[in-house]
């Protein structure tokens, strides 16, 4: 019996530990929206750069809820889709900055087949879990183009002048950028300086994609539950 349960809980800890190492870097990545943005910007879409974070750090998160199923086949086929998730995010960047989510991925992997080959029926409760995982971590990555791609740009421009009381502040201004430019710095004009952006992420495209997030956990956690109820239902 107690040979059984050191079999069914192969890969737990493994998953645990790959879930820990992407969380840290992942985190990293999500802020880095905050730290390269200049004051106006970062204020612009505070709230869509707390999704851009979320978006990130949601593979590792449901990688963390993956490792408590306690059916082995189960656990295996949810942290196979979790790890080819975090494939596409460890490439998702032009700068290749997020590759440092690559061994989360390889650890992620590996405790999927621990996982799989501690149970004596893997193909047919793991194909099922796969599919379920596949179909969340879709929804997590429709999320990210929702957020960042999809939906229309916003542009704005902004100005650093100087105020009466001899501060410097920044305000609006009309964009002068050009179609498709991300990111300009034009220094000079009537102020100190001017910021623009082709696009920033509203509030609006910030709370549809959280929703979309919030779907996709909600499915994960709803899905984790039966699976443990089944589990109970199998041990008695």
């Amino acid at each position: 019996m107690d040979e059984s349960k050191a079999n069914e809980g192969r890969g737990t800890q493994l998953a645990a530990v790959g879930a820990v190492v992407g969380l840290v870097p992942a985190a990293v990545l999500g802020s880095l929206r905050f730290l390269n943005a200049e004051a106006p910007e970062a204020t612009a879409q505070i709230a869509g750069n707390i999704v851009f974070a979320l978006i990130y750090l949601s593979p590792y998160a449901l990688a963390l809820a993956a490792s408590m199923v306690r059916n082995p086949a189960s656990r295996g086929g949810l942290l196979l889709a979790i790890g080819l998730l975090s494939l596409i995010a460890s490439f998702s960047t032009f700068s290749l900055v997020s590759v440092v989510l690559l061994p989360a991925t390889i650890i992620i992997w590996i405790a999927a087949v621990r996982s799989l080959r501690a149970s004596s029926r893997s193909l047919t409760t793991a194909i099922p879990s796969f599919a379920t995982g596949l179909l969340i971590s879709g929804l997590l990555g429709f999320s990210f183009f929702t957020l960042l791609m999809i939906q229309e740009s916003e542009p704005r421009c902004w100005e650093l002048v100087e105020g009466t009381a001899g501060q410097s502040q920044w305000e609006s201004r009309p964009f002068v950028g050009e179609e498709g430019e991300s990111f300009r710095v034009v220094m000079g004009g009537s102020g100190l300086r001017s910021l623009c952006v082709s696009d920033v992420i509203t509030n609006t495209e910030a709370t549809t994609t959280l929703g979309i997030i919030a779907m996709a956990f909600l499915g994960a956690w709803g899905f984790i539950a039966w699976t443990g109820r089944r589990s109970s239902l199998a041990a008695q």
